[in-house]
């Protein structure tokens, strides 16, 4: 029987040429010129390797080259070759196989095309490249083939997305951002030769090449994976769907490993996984099993480490109990942000995102807990996520949706900075940038990005050192996606969204905040006591005017717990901050409770007396009007116009102030209040505030009865700082 030697040149310059040698005529490969196979890889020798054939066998022989020649990765001297062999040689990897054709004449193999990442289409007439055994390529139709089992891969998402990828039997492809990959793909995320597959006609296997974003299949990082029919291969912002032939897709079936289904048949109990899609760890991902802890930071004892300066050591939790995930910030320095709200505790739904340092995390649900998410009532500024779209996966094409920098040089260099989906992207070195850069020739606000319908425009903001586009330095353009902005030492690769970005919204004010947790049940309270001086004396404060309403100013720096609970109570609680900004910082800021029934609240409330968390006030006003007053007497601001949250609502600052005041001062600063209500400085009483007859009255609660009440100091213009007092803390402007 009749043979018939195969081969093809999987990777290297050459990558995808088929030919077939003549029987007895040995060709010789290297960089020469006169070489058989002149292959231009600067690695090969100039007379690198012989390869013979007599009809049944095949040899490889090394001419003595200087990186020497492998087969299957065995350095060899000369060595007979078997079908489904890899010939390495310099950069260049060659695929023999042989093939029993009883009557088959030698026919020359037309290139498949793979080098493209596309398959030729149907073979017949079109004509191809044919390398011959002289190493002349010609125009030839191609030879019609014998039908073999092939592996596809449909790239579904990526810069090649549509094409597809033939693997023919034996074959070993490599996939990457280099040239000299069979299947070369102009994604950023990629590797040079990120990963490989191979199909040996039974088993098709992919394996990582040390890339620095790793390869997932089914959104589980791998090493090396046998792969199923329908299997999804993610590598950079690329992916691909595995197409088996039928037998072989039945056989892989019962051995290849699974890993977190996330479709509509995926269980309820199966691992969460969490994937890095921004930052200097892109592309990692991480499963936490359910009823185990999962904390993410940089310290030794997070359960996800990540060494990155910007998380703090313990950053935030994972809550998963399978069917129901939290996501609870741990105290960390620079917060943690769900779907662009800054959070302490906050229910997560498949597919949302957090933002903790420098580093975007995507959350993927099972399908029973990603529907169980969806029939929750959404939080206030989140579109609700039906089961249904819960259960059809959809291509994470994230740039798409924001602007996404590729930092090409600087001291970030290899990163990706995601910014916000907004429609202004301010970069800069101040931390209140969108895009924060720490570099000292970087201005505070350098440059930003603006949606002017329909184009993306880039804008220096009055920077020192100036800011250039594809290295002309300008103030105003129009910018394109993948064009590259300097600004100090930084170079940015800029890729933009293909879908405009929302409208921007006018900021309200007063914000109703801490939505998340209104459908989360507060922790248990001891028991209200009816007879307490204090619910007793706020009772009849309120029983005083039918309009009479009871507010709770709270310290969020201090404990912002309480205002978490209020709202788990019920009660409505609105950020004193105003502007874009303003959700974002709630949880560090002074917040309005609307109480009107103290019962519930006071217990808490009490419990935190002794921390300077906040004061109580009766007032007849609406929340929006009180909230404008509250703001206009909390806020100051220095002689260089710039603002401070002066804490007029730690009790501390308050007992101190208010005997200072004069009778005009006193109306200004009480405007529609009644009464203001703040612990006192002995444990368990209470002192409230209110003006009579322009003057200001002071009223002891609780506590044991004072045995003399020295008289208050005159009044004063002055402003001393008491020595207890806290220092004010100066806030960036919101709006």
């Amino acid at each position: 029987m009749a043979a018939q030697l195969y081969v093809k040149i999987i990777r290297g310059p050459a990558a995808g040429k088929s030919f077939s040698p003549t029987a007895g005529s040995p060709l010789i490969f290297g960089r020469d010129p006169s070489c058989a196979v002149a292959i231009a890889d600067g690695m090969l020798s100039r007379r690198h390797l012989e390869l013979s054939w007599d009809g049944e066998t095949a040899i490889v022989r090394d001419l003595d080259s200087s990186n020497g020649t492998r087969v299957n990765g065995a350095s060899i001297h000369s060595a007979p070759l078997a079908s489904g062999d890899t010939v390495d040689a310099g950069a260049t990897s060659i695929l023999i196989e042989i093939v029993e054709l009883p009557d088959a004449p030698p026919v020359a193999l037309a290139t498949t095309g793979i080098a493209d990442g596309l398959a030729v289409g149907a073979a017949g007439a079109a004509a191809v490249d044919v390398l011959v055994a002289d190493g002349t390529p010609s125009s030839a139709p191609a030879p019609p083939a014998v039908e073999a089992p092939v592996v596809r891969l449909r790239i579904v998402a990526g810069p090649r997305k549509d094409a597809t990828v033939r693997v023919e039997r034996g074959e070993r492809i490599v996939i990457g951002r280099a040239r000299t990959c069979t299947v070369p793909i102009g994604d950023d995320a990629l590797s040079g030769e990120h990963f490989e597959l191979h199909w040996d006609g039974r088993t098709c296997r992919v394996r990582d090449r040390g890339s620095g974003n790793g390869t997932y299949v089914n959104e589980a990082r791998v090493r090396e994976a046998l792969l199923r029919d329908g299997d999804t291969i993610e590598a950079g912002l690329s992916r691909f769907v595995v197409a088996l032939p039928a037998p072989a897709a039945a056989e892989a079936g019962a051995d290849a490993p699974t890993a977190a289904p996330t479709g509509p048949d995926a269980p309820p109990g199966d691992a969460l996984i969490l994937k890095v899609i921004g930052g200097r760890h892109t592309g990692a991902a991480f499963t936490a099993a359910p009823n185990t802890p999962c904390v993410v930071g940089r310290g030794e004892d997070a359960t996800i480490r990540l060494d990155d300066l910007s998380l703090s050591g313990r950053h935030f939790e994972l809550i998963w109990n399978g069917l129901i995930a939290r996501c609870r910030d741990l105290g960390s320095a620079n917060g943690t942000t769900v779907d662009g709200e800054r959070i302490r505790t906050v229910l997560l739904r498949d597919r949302a995102e957090i933002a903790a340092g420098g580093n975007l995390f995507l959350v993927r649900l099972p399908a029973g807990a990603a529907s169980a998410a969806a029939d929750a009532p959404a939080a206030a500024g989140e579109t609700p996520t039906t089961a249904a779209a819960a259960a059809e996966p959809e291509a994470l094409e994230h740039e798409l949706r924001c602007v996404v920098f590729k930092v090409l040089r600087g001291g970030r260099a290899g990163e990706m900075l995601v910014a916000p989906p907004v429609a202004r992207v301010v970069v800069g070195r101040d931390t209140g940038c969108q895009v924060c850069l720490d570099d000292h020739e970087v201005s505070g606000k350098h440059f930003e990005l603006v949606w002017s319908d329909p184009d993306w425009r880039v804008h220096d903001l009055g920077s020192a050192n100036g800011t250039k586009l594809n290295g002309v330095r300008i103030s105003d353009a129009v910018v394109h996606d993948r064009d590259e902005i300097t600004l100090g030492r930084a170079q940015l690769l800029v890729r933009l969204p293909q879908i405009a970005p929302p409208p921007e919204v006018e900021p309200v004010f007063p914000l109703p905040v801490f939505g998340a947790f209104a459908d989360t049940p507060a922790p248990p309270a001891p028991p209200v006591d009816e007879a307490d001086a204090l619910l007793t004396a706020l009772r009849a404060g309120l029983a005083a005017a039918p309009g009479m309403r009871l507010y709770a100013v709270i310290d969020g720096a201090q404990a912002v717990e309480l205002a978490v609970i209020a709202r788990q109570l019920g009660h409505a609680v609105f950020t004193l901050f105003s502007g874009a900004a303003a959700g974002g910082l709630a949880h560090v800021g002074p917040c309005l409770v609307v109480l009107d029934d103290a019962a519930p609240f006071l217990p808490r409330w009490r419990a935190a007396c002794g921390r300077n968390a906040g004061i109580l006030l009766q007032s007849e006003a609406a929340p929006e009007p009180l909230s404008a007053h509250l703001r206009q007497i909390f806020v100051v601001t220095d002689e260089s116009n710039q603002e401070f949250f002066f804490r007029y609502y730690d009790p501390r600052v308050l007992r101190v102030f208010l005997p200072t005041c004069t009778g005009d001062e006193l109306r200004a600063f009480f405007g529609p209040v009644t009464r203001w209500i703040a612990e006192d400085a002995e444990a368990g009483a209470y002192v409230a505030f209110s003006v009579q007859r322009g003057a200001l009255r002071t009223d002891r609660i609780g506590g044991p009865a004072p045995a003399d009440n020295p008289a208050a100091p005159p009044p004063s213009t002055a402003r001393p700082r008491p020595p207890d007092q806290p220092r004010s803390v100066p806030m960036r402007r919101t709006r």
